[in-house]
């Protein structure tokens, strides 16, 4: 029993290490900036395809070439048992759905506006305020699934962008408030991914390990 659980405890310390190369950080950055910038762009008058493909293409490559490059050949290729692997699918499966939602947002906002023309008004926070429960339970979820305990911070960043950018609409106008609200927070993200990975290199030398 005792060794059951060592492993158990083994498995999930290399599960958790999966987020200490920052490359998650990275993307969850460029997420946010996504928010910030996606309308600016598409109000230069750039088509909302274009505006947004680099926000799905970047994180994807940064994610894919960063873990086959770097992360692997100095962490080597964990092989999880079962319950791991099932809880992995179907985070992925989840994380995917996610995802689809939030860029499905992200046109939402660049098309109409994070706000309903009817609602602009200063008390009026019902909108904003009921998109960033939604969101923050949504992220939140992923983040105690995924046991990504640094998610739970860029929850709180995400969701209190949305009544955030609100506020500033009435202060200092668009395309100001989001790229306040969403790409200060973004900027961070991203830093502290940088700051991650420069860390995660300096600490692990390149090796080729197969198996942890």
């Amino acid at each position: 029993m005792t060794e059951s659980s060592d492993l158990k405890q083994i498995e999930k310390k290399a599960f958790r290490a999966t987020y200490e190369d920052g490359l998650y950080d990275l993307c969850y950055g460029i997420f946010l900036l996504a928010w910030a910038v996606v309308p600016l762009i598409r109000d230069a008058g750039v088509s909302l395809t274009l505006a947004a493909l680099p926000f799905l293409a970047i994180p994807a490559i940064i994610l894919l070439a960063g873990k086959k490059y770097i992360t692997v050949p100095r962490m080597g290729r964990a092989r999880f048992g079962e319950q791991r692997l099932t809880r992995a699918t179907r985070l992925f499966g989840a994380g995917a759905v996610m995802l689809l939602i939030s860029y499905l947002l992200i046109i939402v906002v660049a098309v109409w506006g994070i706000r309903l023309s009817g609602l602009r008004t200063l008390g009026d926070m019902t909108v904003p305020l009921i998109e960033s429960v939604v969101v923050l339970v949504g992220v939140s979820a992923l983040a105690y699934f995924s046991e990504f305990r640094r998610l739970y911070l860029y929850a709180f960043f995400f969701a209190g962008g949305i009544p955030l950018a609100e506020l500033l609409y009435h202060y200092v106008g668009t395309p100001l408030d989001e790229l306040i609200a969403f790409g200060i927070p973004g900027l961070a993200v991203v830093v502290i991914g940088f700051v991650l990975l420069v860390s995660f290199v300096r600490k692990y030398p390149r090796s080729n390990p197969e198996v942890v």
